[in-house]
């Protein structure tokens, strides 16, 4: 949400406070710039509609500041939107269809596509350049929508734009989102068309945007665990090498885990996992919670000693051991986990910290399971 509101932004300033305009440069080669790496890291992270995406916005950007010289008035409007048209219908496309890969059978099918929309889109502006009557040659266009060009292209966008924004709500990932941005910069191109240069900063902005989301999914990737919604290994050593002053850590274990996926496999298994994770979220808003590794979590509290945090273990621990987990074969499963403590007091050390929460847990296991030990 805060890409939409940097693209909204952005959009808002482009359009009030006008660039200067500018004859050549380095201006009109940036966008393309941007885009292409944009298009290079969305392949190289295996995001097929990004990269298609990015294509279309080159397609789009590069015919509209081709004919913005040397088309005549009366077609630059039609073009124009026709081309937004255009690329509203292609963005729905790839928002609908299944994903595959860029080089499969399906991502060369529509990597054909697009070259072939792109080549005729060319003979086309090509035509309508060499005319020598503008109004004949617009007869090829259906009346209505040379007419009503502004107001279609209005109806059209919003109906993109909409349909887009219900499938990132219904279904949110990193290339919906980045579809979205790329259908309100290609949809708010006339109101910066007047000017090349806020023109050509819009598209820049956009791969930009689209090319911090790609950054912050890798980062997402990298330090958030799929499965529970908490922090990852890799996150909590992060972490770990940064603490300072008074600090705890708790390590929970969910108790008798293995039996629960010999009984209900692994399915099972992830959905205990699954809750687990939620149920973490939602108790610890003030700590930082990580999974350490298969059944295991690591609670790590800044700023308390380990009596400080006892009590709001405890009841994390009995909240955990009221849960009922319904499972797909509709078994409602009753679990428990046991956990040890250990803080900064003893040492400052945050890898021998972790060892001494480690040990605590595993006296808390041996000493009947379900109990919190420091």
């Amino acid at each position: 949400m805060i890409q939409m509101a940097a693209v909204l932004l952005g959009l808002t300033f482009l359009h009030v406070y006008p660039m200067p305009s500018y004859e050549s440069g380095i201006f009109h080669i940036i966008p393309s710039l941007m885009i292409g790496m944009t298009a290079i890291m969305a392949a190289v992270f295996h995001k097929p509609k990004l990269f298609f995406a990015m294509l279309l916005l080159f397609a789009n950007y590069a015919l509209l500041e081709a004919v913005h010289d040397y088309l005549a008035p009366e077609l630059l409007a039609v073009t124009t939107g026709l081309s937004i048209y255009i690329t509203n219908i292609n963005l729905i496309a790839l928002d609908s269809k299944p994903k595959r890969r860029i080089l499969s059978k399906t991502g060369a099918l529509y990597g054909l596509v697009l070259i072939l929309q792109m080549g005729w889109g060319a003979l086309v502006i090509g035509h309508l350049a060499d005319a020598p009557n503008p109004e004949t040659t617009l007869i090829w266009i259906p009346r209505i929508y040379s007419q009503h060009c502004s107001a279609l292209n209005i109806f059209f966008g919003v109906t993109a734009m909409s349909y887009m924004f219900w499938r990132f709500k219904r279904s949110p990932s990193v290339s919906r989102l980045a579809l979205f941005t790329c259908a309100m910069t290609i949809n708010a191109t006339p109101l910066v068309w007047s000017n090349p240069l806020s023109f050509s900063l819009m598209y820049t902005l956009c791969a930009l945007l689209t090319c911090s989301i790609l950054v912050n999914h890798s980062r997402v990737l990298a330090y958030r665990d799929m499965l529970t919604g908490v922090g990852s290994r890799r996150a909590l050593d992060a972490a770990l090498q940064h603490t300072y002053g008074t600090f705890t850590i708790a390590m929970l274990d969910i108790d008798h885990f293995k039996s629960i996926n010999d009984k209900y496999g692994h399915d099972g298994g992830d959905i205990v996992l699954e809750e687990m994770g939620k149920v973490l979220k939602s108790s610890l808003q003030k700590a930082a919670t990580f999974r350490y590794g298969g059944e295991e979590f690591a609670i790590l509290f800044y700023g308390h000693s380990r009596e400080q945090c006892f009590e709001t273990l405890e009841r994390l621990r009995k909240r955990i051991s009221h849960l009922s987990v319904e499972l797909p074969t509709n078994h409602h499963l009753r679990i428990t986990a046991s956990i040890g403590l250990a803080d900064s007091l003893d040492s400052e050390d945050a890898e021998a910290v972790l060892r001494n929460a480690d040990r605590a847990l595993y006296r808390a296991k041996h000493a009947g399971r379900n109990q919190v030990s420091f």
